[in-house]
């Protein structure tokens, strides 16, 4: 009777470790592994690739840590370590790619330099995803994937901490669509609008010229839902 119950108590703790031993296995399968050169990498890179599209709309005075400059940056590299990489609680709309993940875990852990020791081609995501050529008429389709999603929904979602309209759906777009060309041309007419009225903020990265293209065309052919 003893030894039964040795076995089975045995059968237990070894299914259990069993199922934790599997459960990392598949954590690290559905974390691909990339090779990254520690020396290559810089803060210009960081910044280009990571800090300006996916973080600093929303950590560029709005929310803490701010991360304008290097010197911000590197302040706030345990935060970063923590939110990024171990809880992948940021971004919040749209958690990096494993690649930038590995690129960013790497740099900080050589030191977060300034200045990279070696050159090297590091992957610059483009701040709109690759799309077909834009048909007319416009839809909100097509706004919010060119326009939106890529440069405003960070920050405009729909439960966010500072009560910004959210820019997600059809109708809060709509309910505010007279400001959207004065705010993301930055004027009303020929006459500059003041900077902390502008969308993207101006420590954003700037809407390119096919992203305005896209609102003005939505706007002119009567911003159509579908």
């Amino acid at each position: 009777m003893k030894t039964s119950s040795l076995f089975i108590i045995f059968l237990v703790l070894t299914g259990c470790n069993f199922k934790r031993l599997r459960t990392q296995e598949l954590s690290q399968e559905n974390e691909p592994y990339f090779k990254v050169n520690a020396f290559s990498i810089s803060y210009d890179q960081i910044q280009k690739n990571i800090i300006a599209p996916s973080c600093i709309a929303c950590h560029s005075g709005k929310h803490e840590p701010s991360l304008t400059n290097y010197q911000e940056v590197f302040s706030a590299l345990k935060k970063i370590d923590q939110s990024v990489l171990k809880e992948k609680s940021m971004p919040k709309r749209k958690p990096l790619s494993s690649e930038l993940r590995a690129t960013l875990k790497t740099w900080i852990s050589v030191g977060a330099p300034e200045f990279a020791t070696e050159s090297a081609e590091t992957p610059s995501p483009t701040p709109t995803p690759n799309l077909p050529p834009l048909s007319r008429p416009v839809l909100f389709a097509d706004f919010k994937a060119r326009v939106l999603e890529p440069s405003c929904v960070s920050c405009h979602n729909q439960g966010n901490k500072d009560g910004l309209t959210s820019m997600e759906d059809y109708t809060s777009v709509k309910s505010v669509v007279e400001f959207l060309l004065p705010m993301m041309t930055g004027k009303v007419g020929n006459d500059p609008i003041p900077e902390d009225q502008r969308m993207p903020p101006p420590k954003s990265t700037p809407l390119t010229e096919d992203q305005l293209n896209t609102l003005k065309w939505w706007l002119e052919d009567g911003e159509k839902d579908q």
